[in-house]
């Protein structure tokens, strides 16, 4: 599966171990970001930024929002998006393995994401809590934590309600589609 598709801000999987290509391993992924890194963090792009707000307002009015409200969150969200968007690594970076992948233990993750309760996410998707993981991108991921701490309730649930319609707008109605 692919944690993406589940998880709005990172999900779990088993690959190939990234040096001991006989076994497999348990991946932490940090969930992509709708938007280039660049059309976040580059002030030429704020035309692609503008529309984009307009686009998450318009998918939170089909979903009952008022005109208002939809504005409100979506100008909250591109922050915390482009707040992510800054720890991500650039192309050129990704293509370093030491930058990439992070192996930890699982208790070491566990205390870093104090705002999850890993154990119980682990448990229902049938991966073992314990042992050692790999995590792929580890600053994005120490972010996102970080803003389930700091942010207020509202504003995680706006993001993560427009998660879920991004994530899911081709089963809604055609509507999602056509915007």
């Amino acid at each position: 599966y692919s944690p993406q598709a589940i998880s709005p801000s990172f999900g779990p999987t088993v690959s190939t171990d990234t040096i001991e290509r006989q076994r497999s391993a348990v991946y932490v992924v940090d969930a992509d970001l709708p938007l280039g890194l660049n059309n976040y963090l580059k002030p030429d792009a704020q035309k692609i930024r503008d529309a984009y707000v307009k686009r998450i307002a318009d998918y939170l009015v089909l979903a009952g929002s008022t005109p208002d409200e939809a504005k409100a969150s979506a100008a909250k969200i591109l922050a915390i998006e482009t707040r992510i968007a800054g720890k991500k690594l650039t192309p050129v970076e990704k293509r370093d393995p030491a930058k990439r992948f992070t192996r930890m233990r699982y208790d070491e993750l566990k205390g870093m994401l104090g705002s999850v309760d890993l154990d119980t996410y682990f448990k229902a998707l049938g991966l073992p809590p314990g042992g050692e993981v790999i995590v792929q991108e580890l600053a994005p991921i120490r972010e996102r934590n970080a803003l389930l701490i700091e942010l207020p309730p509202a504003d995680t649930q706006a993001y993560l309600r427009w998660e879920l319609l991004r994530r899911t707008s081709a089963y809604l109605t055609p509507a999602f589609i056509e915007i």
